[in-house]
């Protein structure tokens, strides 16, 4: 009935509109079946089987390249179609990577799980190599009270400080007081890229010969430490303080605190041991005899 109509419609004894209100289904549809009967016939309207089609194309990979996309891919699960494209002897496009490794079940299918590579976590041998600072704020933006924190990234010593501000400022009074009270000598500071740690920051820190280091945008991976002693600090200690109660009390508390978390609190974080902060820095200094620093800013080991 179709083919009969579509005739029709080519010797112009019926219009489109009147074989589409006919058959029940738009004027487009009678024009793609117009145009595939005039190339193709009766095959180009028969409904054709769903499904996958069989026969071999003609383009197909050879199959020596696929087993080679394969086992590159099975060697490097975490490196994509792009990357296994580069390490082939011949020149594939990725998306053709794609469907071998879709066709063959070895990536893509229904039950994949895409793998990450796992971060791997670090310590620092040296108290002093680097120390962490960052900024906190307890009450949210509810009040002015900002508690800047630095934490050392060998022996996860603390000290902090309670301010009505967070800004340039503030940030080297903090800096000063980080100086003057740390019981190890600061050879460099990491922080994130917050206004408060711009550029005057940088330059004050080069003037007491610490390297700033900063991290990139959007990475506080990279303050692990101190963004997991904020989490600490805020379900233990911030919690309970009150909300209308002055910097100089808060303070208080604050110093009461750190003094059971750096003298006390046993830790059992990455080369912690179960030692408290000021007991990693009196193991660390002694397992570790080293001289001062060198020009070059470098810690020199101690061979006598």
């Amino acid at each position: 009935m179709k083919e009969k109509i579509l005739q029709q419609i080519i010797k112009k004894e019926m219009r489109v509109k009147e074989a589409a209100f006919l058959l029940g289904v738009t004027r487009r549809s009678i024009s793609k079946w117009l145009f595939r009967y005039r190339y193709e016939g009766i095959d180009g309207i028969a409904p054709k089987k769903p499904g996958p089609k069989s026969g071999k194309t003609h383009n197909r990979t050879p199959l020596g390249i696929e087993d080679e996309v394969i086992s590159i891919a099975k060697l490097n699960p975490f490196k994509g179609p792009d990357w296994i494209a580069d390490q082939l002897s011949v020149r594939i496009n990725q998306a053709t990577i794609y469907r071998i490794l879709k066709r063959r079940d070895v990536r893509y299918g229904p039950t994949y799980s895409h793998k990450r590579r796992k971060k791997k976590a670090y310590c620092l041998d040296i108290p002093g190599r680097e120390v962490q600072v960052d900024v906190c704020f307890p009450f949210g933006y509810q009040r002015d009270l900002a508690v800047y924190d630095a934490i050392d990234d060998c022996s996860r010593f603390v000290l902090a400080k309670a301010t009505k501000q967070c800004s340039q400022k503030t940030t080297i009074l903090f800096l000063k007081h980080l100086i003057s009270r740390s019981p190890f000598r600061i050879i460099a500071i990491r922080t994130d890229r917050g206004k408060e740690f711009s550029k005057g920051v940088t330059k004050f820190l080069a003037s007491k010969g610490i390297i700033h280091r900063k991290n990139p945008p959007y990475t506080p991976e990279h303050n692990g430490k101190i963004e997991r002693y904020h989490r600490t600090f805020k379900e233990e200690e911030a919690s309970s303080w009150p909300f209308n109660s002055s910097i100089g009390e808060l303070n208080y508390r604050l110093h009461l605190w750190l003094s059971e978390y750096n003298f006390h609190k046993k830790h059992t974080g990455l080369g912690m041991n179960k030692l408290t902060p000021a007991q990693k820095i009196s193991y660390s200094l002694i397992l570790n005899s080293f001289q001062p620093l060198n020009g070059n800013g470098i810690l020199q080991q101690n061979n006598n």
